[in-house]
């Protein structure tokens, strides 16, 4: 029994293993924001807000964050997937495209300009050898 069991585990392990993913491999990912307005229009909880507004960026390592304007872009933020403490923070834009491209963790990015932030989640993504 032992020794069907040591095959399996070992079959199991290469199989594994000739299926190994490099995640620094990435040239572009997708990721989905959403526009959150800084600044609150009015403390009165009775009225209804717009709803923010949702859109895809590709993000590329030459072209940067496209299509929003990261001129006005003050922190490029990576946090946990539970949203109580950041794992990265940069202010350069290609410092966070690489880490975007580079790294296949889990987390939400923020995007914060003086009048709105960008949210959304960075899921991992794979690319098959």
């Amino acid at each position: 029994m032992k020794k069907i069991l040591c095959i399996v585990l070992t079959i199991l392990f290469a199989a594994n293993v000739s299926l190994t993913v490099d995640a620094r491999t990435l040239k572009t990912r997708t990721i989905k924001l959403k526009k959150h307005s800084r600044l609150p229009k009015d403390n009165d909880r009775h009225k209804y807000g717009s709803p923010s507004v949702l859109f895809t960026c590709e993000v590329e390592k030459d072209s940067g964050i496209q299509p929003i304007d990261t001129s006005e872009i003050e922190t490029f933020e990576v946090w946990d997937c539970t949203d109580t403490a950041p794992i990265v923070i940069y202010d350069d834009e290609k410092l966070f495209v690489d880490y975007i491209l580079n790294e296949s963790a889990e987390g939400i990015i923020k995007l914060f300009t003086p009048d709105y932030i960008y949210i959304g989640n960075l899921e991992p993504q794979f690319e098959m050898q």
